[in-house]
């Protein structure tokens, strides 16, 4: 009886690594992709294409190629990355707005945060809030405080 049980576990764990040698493969077919936030129709003031990536570079087609113009943080992103542009707007990743005029020759300005934006969070260490909340005079030495 034992040596049954034995065959069927060990049938099992084999099943087992013969599905997962199977089954599991790396994807070939797949790359992770350029990344790009893009705004390709041509219909700025300028009549040119333009694509920002979301580290902020915004590249211009300029007579026959493409051509970095200017970053949307000024090179400094912070953390951010940029979610969703059109020629002159571009949106960060934090909900912040910026804007600028000539596809960013004349740079990028922060019109801060739409409404909905970001809440700013108080930080505080355990003791300042336990200080917050405790009772502000001690009680005098030599007296007992069990009640």
């Amino acid at each position: 009886m034992t040596t049954r049980k034995f065959f069927y576990v060990c049938a099992g764990v084999f099943l087992l690594a013969l599905s997962y040698h199977l089954g599991a493969s790396t994807v070939g077919a797949q790359g992770t992709g350029l990344g790009l936030i893009c705004r390709l129709d041509g219909t700025d003031m300028y009549s040119t294409e333009s694509f920002c990536t979301p580290s902020g570079d915004v590249y211009q087609y300029l007579s026959g190629h493409w051509t970095k113009t200017s970053n949307v943080f000024g090179g400094a992103p912070g953390g951010r990355q940029i979610v969703s542009y059109d020629s002159g707007v571009a949106l960060a990743s934090n909900g912040e707005v910026f804007v600028s005029s000539l596809l960013g020759y004349n740079g990028w300005t922060s019109r801060g945060f739409p409404v909905g934006g970001p809440v700013p969070a108080l930080q505080e260490s355990w003791g300042q809030l336990k200080s917050r909340y405790a009772q502000t005079a001690a009680p005098p030495s030599g007296t007992s405080t069990n009640r």
